[in-house]
């Protein structure tokens, strides 16, 4: 059963990280075919909604992220957010992941107003060294940051994606993050990158995560007690492909956003019946515990 989504507003971005894995894909096409107006951001959120109450879904978390920057979006995330209190504010939790360069006092009113539905977390690889040598612009995010501190009274989760460099600092980039009051950091190897100044193997990934771990950082990919349930294999999870997960695109639904740009793993239009799409999923080839299906099956092949 679907109990999961991302939604990809947009093919924009006021940053150009080097390690994007959507970055180069299908970009013959432009980005405005790409954008979700408000009024298909409501199509796809009463779409959800109507599968939640047909199918007794109790929570469907939705993430608004994907290929561009989501606050580029805003009117379409005002009307996504809208329309899901109006249908099933019981049933929904969303979150959506900025690198906060376009943040403003609007927006940050609409978060703490909306606060119960969603979550508001940035994109920071650690230090200005560390987060500008692949990611650019340091002292914005962190601006943004600390704005969104003042409206909440709290910190925010914070994503960061890990890379060689991280590895190679990783005592500096844990006292950064420690030092900062970040204790919540959800920690993703970087993906689909050849460069052997970039990539990391899974088991160095693994041993930065552990010393993260020791030294009291809070992460998805360790956290204690939680049931191994169908998500993202580099989330620690079981890998949601053909089980829970689907990711939404103007240009179509796909197993998640690694398969954006494969014509063959298109599922169907951003508004199909979430019910048909699940139909789809007896096509896909079994896997393993704790694998992702991408990486075991597709891999190299893009």
């Amino acid at each position: 059963m679907i109990d999961r989504a991302c939604i990809s507003l947009n093919h924009r971005c006021n940053l150009r990280c080097s390690y994007c894995h959507f970055a180069g894909k299908e970009e013959s096409v432009a980005d405005y075919l790409y954008e979700f107006t408000a009024d298909e951001g409501e199509r796809v959120i009463t779409n959800i909604a109507e599968y939640c109450a047909a199918n007794g879904v109790q929570k469907f978390k939705l993430g608004i992220v994907g290929s561009g920057e989501p606050l580029l979006s805003f009117p379409a995330i005002e009307r996504i957010v809208g329309v899901a209190r109006r249908l099933c504010p019981e049933r929904i939790a969303m979150y959506t992941i900025t690198n906060g360069v376009c943040l403003n006092g609007e927006m940050l009113d609409f978060f703490y107003r909306n606060r119960d539905l969603i979550e508001v977390n940035f994109s920071l690889d650690g230090y200005r060294q560390i987060h500008n040598a692949l990611r650019q612009g340091y002292d914005k995010t962190f601006g943004a940051i600390e704005s969104y501190e003042k409206v909440f009274g709290r910190k925010p989760l914070i994503n960061a994606t890990v890379t060689r460099k991280t590895v190679e600092n990783a005592d500096s980039v844990i006292e950064f993050f420690l030092g900062n009051g970040f204790k919540r950091v959800n920690f993703s190897i970087v993906s689909d990158m050849d460069d052997p100044a970039v990539k990391i193997t899974q088991s160095q990934y693994e041993e930065f995560l552990d010393r993260c771990k020791s030294r009291g950082i809070e992460m998805r990919q360790r956290r204690s007690g939680v049931e191994m349930v169908h998500d993202c294999a580099k989330y620690g999870r079981l890998c949601g492909v053909a089980h829970t997960n689907i990711f939404i695109t103007k240009k179509g639904i796909y197993p998640c956003g690694r398969f954006f740009g494969l014509k063959e793993y298109r599922l169907g239009e951003f508004d199909v019946p979430l019910a048909e799409i699940e139909g789809q999923f007896a096509r896909f080839k079994p896997l393993l515990d704790g694998c992702c299906y991408f990486d075991t099956y597709i891999g190299g092949k893009k």
